[in-house]
């Protein structure tokens, strides 16, 4: 087949979307498909097989639009970078048109309506905007990323997607020895109990609730790790200073992706502490079991689809802090179980979440369509 993977971010910016496309990419020509894959001008580049084709095209930044609102921005912004697009991807003619952000409908169906390419969406969230259903009904397959996000789709406007998780790549992301270098790198010693959190600082995430926890403890070798960077930062560091816990807790800032299963190294145990909506299933939660990390979650998003209470982590009610310090003791007293449950985590992650598997997967669903279509 003959497939192009359409995202005007996987070139330009670095996330879990952009994550997906690049090893989407990978797998499908190792399985011998054609792809193209379709990004913004920028600079980033991921380590792909040289068959994969990347095409960049420039775009109107979606600052640069009224403020009409986030969505409005986000619109505008995907159109002019379509418009650009466009003469390729109608001569390109096609199989399959694989998407991961709605914005990207109109264009792609309207490439469709002209070299009959099987456009394939698989949402990750809730962008929901006027005319979504209509749209979505014209797809020729709806993915979700999760139960819990395709139900929020069903709610939303009837439409009841197909569920495909998110993927992990089983061979970078292992179980490695702490190193020291991240220790060294981020104050830790020998004998701290590292609880890690990895994500956009957003208050939804619920990271303040992991820094309260850890203040319910006297002991300073409980440590928290809160990897990644967003405009909550500041809200945080000042959380920290309240509850006189600053140097029991460490901000990383954003870390490159390649070093993630380095910094995975040096935690215990990981923690998805979300009080929102927004978590549909965080890659970050695929990427910690493969490293053979206990997790410890709320009970919101698809949260509860990843880890499997009791057996590869625990789940907790969302918001209670004293759940999560419970639970923390639990696997910092208990050596034995922590680490049953770590390789749990691992066996859980090679099994159902593996780049290989969701990849495979994927592949024969355009394989449906394509087959379906020839036939008929």
């Amino acid at each position: 087949m003959k497939i192009a993977l359409y995202e005007m971010l996987t070139t330009v910016s670095y996330g879990g979307i952009q994550t997906t496309y690049w090893e989407t990419a990978g797998r499908l020509s190792a399985l011998g498909h054609e792809v193209h894959l379709y990004g913004g001008e920028g600079e980033i580049r991921r380590e792909v097989p040289p068959e994969v084709r990347i095409l960049t095209f420039p775009f109107t930044d979606r600052k640069k639009f009224p403020d009409l609102g986030t969505r409005f921005r986000k619109f505008a912004e995907r159109i002019s970078f379509g418009r650009h697009a466009l003469a390729s991807l109608i001569e390109n003619r096609y199989d399959v048109v694989y998407i991961r952000k709605p914005y990207e409908m109109p264009i792609s169906l309207y490439v469709r309506s002209r070299t009959g390419a099987k456009v394939v969406y698989r949402s990750g969230g809730t962008e929901f905007f006027p005319g979504y259903r209509h749209l979505g009904k014209r797809l020729d397959a709806f993915l979700a990323c999760s139960r819990y996000n395709a139900d929020q789709i069903c709610d939303y406007c009837g439409l009841q997607p197909e569920v495909l998780y998110n993927g992990v790549d089983t061979e970078r992301f292992v179980p490695l020895p702490p190193s020291r270098n991240v220790t060294g790198r981020l104050g830790l010693t020998e004998e701290d109990f590292v609880v890690m959190s990895v994500g956009r600082l957003v208050g939804w995430k619920g990271f303040q609730c992991g820094i309260r926890a850890v203040s319910m403890y006297s002991d300073p070798r409980v440590k928290y790790v809160i990897v990644g960077d967003g405009d909550h930062r500041r809200e945080l560091e000042k959380e920290t200073r309240k509850l006189g816990v600053e140097g029991r807790v460490v901000f990383t800032g954003y870390i490159p992706p390649r070093e993630m299963p380095e910094f995975y190294s040096v935690a215990n145990a990981v923690l998805f502490p979300t009080i929102g909506d927004d978590d549909a299933f965080p890659n970050t939660l695929c990427e910690a079991m493969a490293c053979g990390k206990p997790a410890i979650g709320t009970m919101r998003g698809g949260i509860p689809e990843g880890i499997v209470d009791d057996v590869t982590g625990f789940l907790v009610p969302s918001g209670d802090v004293a759940a999560i310090a419970g639970k923390v003791a639990i696997l910092r007293e208990d050596h034995e179980r922590t680490a049953q449950m770590g390789a749990a985590a691992r066996e859980h992650a090679e099994r159902s979440f593996s780049w290989d598997i969701i990849v495979a997967q994927l592949a024969r669903r355009f394989e449906e369509l394509v087959r379906k279509d020839r036939k008929s």
